[in-house]
């Protein structure tokens, strides 16, 4: 997703580091914690958000990226 969104605008410059490094730390405080519903709920908004970005400026459903 990284490449597909460079030289996108100044929204997802700034959006998608913060996104992806919200990603990475709900993933390993799911490791060190546990799952909660407090976790994936989180998760949920955080990959709503990527899709939003995702289908907004590459015309791809998220899920469908990360298959390859």
């Amino acid at each position: 997703m990284k490449d597909a969104l460079r030289g996108g605008n100044a929204e997802v410059i700034f959006e998608s580091p913060t996104l992806e490094s919200r990603l990475l730390e709900n993933i390993r405080s799911e490791g060190r914690f546990g799952s909660t519903a407090s976790v994936c709920s989180e998760r949920a908004r955080i990959v709503q958000e990527l899709n939003r970005l995702a289908l907004e400026y590459v015309d791809r459903d998220i899920n469908e990226m990360c298959e390859r």
